[in-house]
């Protein structure tokens, strides 16, 4: 298991390997990212001075679609300069930086989105990133999270063909319970929904997406496994022509509540 430094340089090369063809390979398709940004203007405001980041921004597809939606003054930030280099043209600014150190002036941020990026932190490291995100919210800011819970992630449909993936994420995905008291010592309030979605895709267009490994955590599995993992899969969609993926999510919804 790789763990520590270690899996943070995985990360890295992964995203860096992955940069060009990042977006085409993710499995959260631009129906899912157009879901989850529905739901986070729905249930939150800010006005067109305000300013929103997201952090752990990769390529910026959640950040972008924002944009295009809400007026607002927005900055990307993400630790791979490869992947922010992929963003969509006209979308700036965007900035290489930490989540534990952030580029970012005190009391400046509405909104602090964290969407599929704090399992990437180690655990030792989350109560900093979580001061951190504090030190950069006004009061009564909001950070969101988008993340898996231990429920979610027992759904993901590739844990069958894949088996070495279920330890892969026990190690990298945090308790919904250890980040919301987390958040609560850290000057937090919280507020835990859980979400199912749907993905209908071409089954050629999964496989394809399987087959460049377009989740993280397939980049921990060895060859061997991955090659019959993916054989069996094959198999079983045979004489399919398209296949539903079930999404299931966690989301939390902080608010700073003390300076």
């Amino acid at each position: 298991m790789t763990t520590g430094a270690p899996r943070m340089r995985h990360y890295k090369d992964y995203y860096s390997i992955h940069a060009q063809s990042y977006d085409e390979l993710r499995f959260d398709s631009d129906h899912e990212v157009s879901s989850t940004v529905e739901w986070l203007l729905d249930h939150l405001e800010w006005t067109t001075e305000s300013v929103v980041a997201e952090v752990g921004a990769g390529t910026c597809r959640y950040i972008s679609e924002i944009e295009l939606n809400r007026p607002g003054r927005y900055v990307a930030v993400d630790l791979n300069i490869d992947q922010l280099r992929h963003r969509p043209s006209g979308f700036l600014p965007a900035t290489c930086g930490t989540a534990l150190q952030l580029p970012i002036a005190a009391g400046s941020l509405a909104a602090y989105l964290a969407i599929m990026m704090i399992h990437q932190v180690p655990r030792p490291d989350v109560p900093a990133l979580l001061l951190e995100a504090h030190r950069v919210l006004t009061p009564g800011g909001v950070l969101f999270v988008k993340t898996s819970s231990s429920w979610d992630l027992e759904r993901r449909p590739l844990i069958p063909f894949f088996p070495s993936t279920r330890a892969v994420n026990e190690k990298r995905y945090h308790s919904i319970t250890d980040l919301t008291e987390t958040l609560t010592e850290c000057g937090f309030t919280s507020e835990v929904t859980y979400r199912e979605t749907r993905d209908l895709y071409q089954t050629s267009e999964y496989l394809k997406r399987v087959k460049g490994r377009g989740n993280t955590m397939l980049s921990f599995v060895a060859d061997t496994e991955f090659e019959e993992g993916y054989a069996r899969l094959v198999a079983a969609l045979e004489g399919q022509d398209t296949y539903e993926l079930l999404h299931h999510h966690t989301y939390i919804l902080a608010r700073k509540i003390r300076s």
